[in-house]
């Protein structure tokens, strides 16, 4: 019996052996059974992580394109609006002509509008209790720009004239209403409009608007001033504004300001009374003439008309400054219906003096002539800013309303209390060519190596020729040839007009004065003009002393007689009193040059050669006159007696004839000698360059210019010789 129990334990022990060997077993096969399909459970995990990111991605970029759609969506919705006003507070009426109620509207406020400036109006919204507004589509931008920037008229009244805008944009205001109070809003306002430095301003228009005509008008008082001139070549040298109208310059005729690759154009109080004056400033890729302009009489408008060529249009442009409480308008309203019929587009810019906005007999008069003139203003904001008054006394008007494209304004303290105006038409101008200047630099050729090139140069061509001008062809080859190797022609594009020591730093102070000139208009209070005082004193200090301290650093260089002469050159000093801008155009200065030489009655040549005749004498008029021959020494001492280098037609410069010379006079003595035995004269050496030289302090016309003929050198030197065998 215990045997047999001891048998049945060790059986039970074995078969528990066995089911532990058998889970074992089981276990390590479904292990190797799962082990893929978790490896494929993993991969398939990973992947759906993969995707999920992905999706998110994607997601992100749907919601964004999504979102930059509808902001397009917004904007072209708002750009379909662009000529859109709403007008609110008008009482409903039956059967009523909204058309009528809009011209009424803009009758209060001062603008006359007539039915072909109405695309279309109606009432908007459901019928209620409450009177629904109008909205109105103008026919153009300048006539909705013109009805909304008088809005401020309706002060008193109910309605109310607001921009007709998107339901997105609408909402955006009025949380900005709801979280801002006015006052806020307003400092918001007044802090953008000196946003960023004047020169930035500026330049951002010329970026904006690189294809369309662009004016900007700026009240200086006094270019005179250092820090004025300064400041204004600091803002205007790099931009590419096309015509820019400067009123109040103060200057006078012996005192200019130059804008590198402008022509200008100026009208100087002509008493010694400071004050006064207009300049027009005219990009050089333009052709300009002056047309007309006033006396400079201080009791009268200070004005000048400029003819200007933009592409295939002439336009005319007037620039007027008319002082406080001065009539004598009619020479200038005369002025402008003599010429303003030649012209498609015609414009007026400055500084009238007159509150526009105000309803008294002197605005009145000025507004009547500029009506008269067919001229329609931009809707500016007050243009004129101190303590307890904000006026506009400035304007850009055109007769052109309709291709008005944008207009603005920012306040300019280092100048004047007048904000800087800025106006671009939609007429298209020509691309703009970069200026190049080119030259040759003859005072780095090694004169030996031009003489062995000289005597080596193949001069039979000119020996052999029978024919005059055969020969000076050839000649001016080999001259050319030899030029081109010693001193080849290098072209290089100017610089603009730089000031050296306008650094960043003064910059950033004057944008300083320009917030805290806004600050003390806007708060009235005495800390913060005595801030703004300061800081504008300090600005021109400033100014002064990096001036001088950069031409005393220019000018303090012992034994750099070059550098001083440059520095001095560069500061014209001797520069003329008078313009050197050409104002009139080339063709009417040649036809003017071709009448006063042609002889009318052609017995006076008769008469004048008889009397030549009769004061040689007898015995002179019996002698023959035979030309004697010209001897190389003869040659070299007319030649050295040329001291202009100026150039002639064949471009051939004095200095480098003297520099040939000592081998090139045997060629020269030949074609002096041939052309007097001969009696034959070179058709180039009859051509002349023709300079125009002012002959009054400020030129109109085209008698007011003298001609400087600048005939070929060795035509110079040969009437030289013949001149000394002609004397006894």
């Amino acid at each position: 019996m215990a045997s047999k129990l001891r048998s049945n334990k060790q059986t039970e022990k074995v078969a528990e052996m066995e089911k532990g060997d058998l889970e074992d077993l089981i276990s390590r096969i479904v292990q190797g059974a799962l082990k893929p399909l978790n490896e494929t459970l993993q991969t398939l995990t990973d992947e759906v992580v993969t995707l999920k990111s992905e999706l998110k991605a994607k997601d992100d970029r749907i919601s964004k394109l999504e979102n930059l759609v509808e902001i397009k969506v917004d904007e072209l919705e708002q750009y379909g609006r662009r000529n859109n006003l709403r007008i609110f507070g008008v009482p409903e009426k039956q059967k009523e002509d909204t058309d009528s109620i809009v011209m009424e509207v803009s009758e209060k406020i001062g603008v006359h509008l007539n039915f072909s400036d109405i695309d279309r109006s109606h009432r908007v919204g459901r019928k209620g209790s409450s009177d629904r507004p109008i909205i109105v589509k103008f026919v153009s931008y300048a006539r909705r720009s013109e009805v909304f920037g008088n809005k401020k008229h309706l002060k008193n009244t109910k309605i109310i004239i607001r921009e007709d805008l998107t339901v997105c944009r609408l909402q955006l205001l009025k949380e900005a209403v709801s979280k801002f109070l006015h006052t806020k809003l307003l400092l918001i306002f007044m802090s953008a409009r000196i946003d960023g430095s004047l020169n930035d301003f500026v330049l951002n228009i010329s970026k904006e608007h690189q294809r369309n005509l662009k004016f900007v008008h700026i009240n200086a008082q006094s270019l005179l001033s250092v820090t004025k001139q300064a400041e204004f070549i600091d803002t205007f040298s790099h931009a590419e504004i096309d015509v820019i109208i400067v009123s109040e310059t103060w200057l006078k005729d012996n005192v200019q300001v130059n804008l590198s690759d402008y022509n200008s154009f100026y009208v100087n109080r002509s008493q010694k009374k400071m004050g006064g004056g207009v300049a027009i400033y005219v990009k050089s890729c333009y052709k300009a003439k002056l047309v007309s302009k006033s006396q400079g009489d201080i009791d009268r408008p200070e004005y000048i008309l400029v003819d200007i060529m933009v592409g295939m249009e002439k336009i005319l442009v007037a620039g007027i400054y008319r002082p406080p409480k001065i009539g004598y308008l009619d020479g200038f309203r005369d002025d402008i219906y003599k010429f303003t019929i030649d012209y498609k587009y015609t414009f007026i810019v400055g500084d009238l003096n007159a509150r526009l906005e105000s309803n008294s007999e002197e605005t009145k008069i000025i507004v009547d002539t500029l009506s008269l003139c067919n001229q329609h203003c931009v809707p500016f904001e007050p243009t004129f800013h101190v303590i307890g008054c904000d006026s506009t006394l400035d304007v850009i008007s055109s007769n052109c309303p309709d291709h008005l494209i944008d207009f603005g304004q920012r306040a300019a303290p280092g100048f004047s209390a007048h904000d800087l105006l800025y106006a671009v038409f939609d007429i298209s101008i020509p691309s703009k060519l970069k200026k190049e200047i080119s030259y040759r630099n003859f005072k780095n050729i090694v004169v030996e190596d031009l003489l062995d090139d000289v005597g080596g140069a193949n001069w039979s061509s000119v020996y052999k020729s029978t024919d005059i001008d055969s020969k000076l062809n050839n000649f001016n080859d080999i001259m050319m040839s030899l030029m081109d190797k010693h001193a080849p022609v290098k072209t290089f594009v100017p610089q603009q007009c730089k000031q050296p020591w306008m650094v960043n730093d003064i910059r950033k102070l004057m944008k300083k004065r320009d917030k805290l000139r806004e600050k003390f208009l806007k708060s009235n209070c005495p800390l913060d003009k005595e801030n703004y005082r300061a800081t504008r004193n300090k600005v021109k200090q400033v100014i002064r002393n990096a001036k001088a301290r950069f031409y005393y650093s220019k000018f303090n260089r012992p034994g750099n007689t070059k550098a001083t002469w440059a520095t001095i050159r560069s500061l014209n000093i001797n520069a003329p009193n008078t313009s050197s801008d050409l104002t009139v155009t080339v063709e009417d200065l040649n036809n003017h040059y071709a009448s006063v030489s042609s002889v009318k009655f052609p017995e006076q040549i008769s008469e004048c050669m008889e009397k030549y005749l009769r004061g040689c004498g007898k015995k002179d008029i019996n002698e023959s006159f035979h030309f004697k021959y010209v001897f190389p020494e003869d040659v070299m001492e007319a030649i050295h007696t040329i001291k202009s280098n100026s150039k002639g037609v064949d471009l051939i410069p004095v200095n480098f004839i003297k520099m040939c010379l000592p081998l090139l006079h045997p060629v020269i003595d030949h074609i002096f000698n041939y052309s007097l035995q001969n009696g034959l004269f070179p058709s180039v050496w009859k051509k002349a360059n023709i300079l125009p030289i002012p002959k009054v302090r400020n030129p109109i016309v085209p008698k007011d210019y003298r001609p400087v003929s600048i005939i070929c050198v060795l035509a110079k030197a040969l009437e030289k010789v013949v001149h000394k065998q002609k004397q006894p």
